[in-house]
């Protein structure tokens, strides 16, 4: 088994029973985070007396629109007052209403972010 430890090539070399064999082993880094899109993009929330989440999913492209996992985001809300955050695991949090209003719900990984608008009644 290997581990990557950075960029760039290297020789591997096998010996057994006194033959060997060798191969070129190239390591790239993973792509970069181009676009976050917070789904749904809007959403209408009531507040109510019961306890209600509400799910939001941060979906992450590369430049070329594939699909990238397994990054950090971070989440925040533009109106905690409105809105607050219950749970977040990975690319998705749990939402809870609070008051009638509206707010943007902010998802950022590697430094680019979406948003969803959010209004609560």
């Amino acid at each position: 088994m290997l581990r990557a430890l950075r960029e760039g090539t290297t020789t591997v070399t096998a010996t057994s029973e006194g033959k060997s064999g060798t191969a070129q082993l190239l390591v790239t880094a993973p792509a970069p985070v181009a676009t976050v899109t917070v789904l749904p993009s809007t959403d209408t929330l009531t507040v109510s007396d019961s306890v209600v989440n509400v799910a939001f999913f941060a979906g992450l492209a590369d430049a070329q629109g594939d699909t990238l996992s397994n990054r950090v985001v971070t989440w925040a809300v533009g109106d905690s007052s409105v809105v607050q955050i219950v749970v977040t695991s990975g690319q998705w949090v749990w939402v809870r209403a609070l008051r009638p209003g509206a707010t943007l719900l902010i998802a950022t990984s590697e430094g680019k972010s979406g948003s969803a608008h959010l209004a609560v009644r």
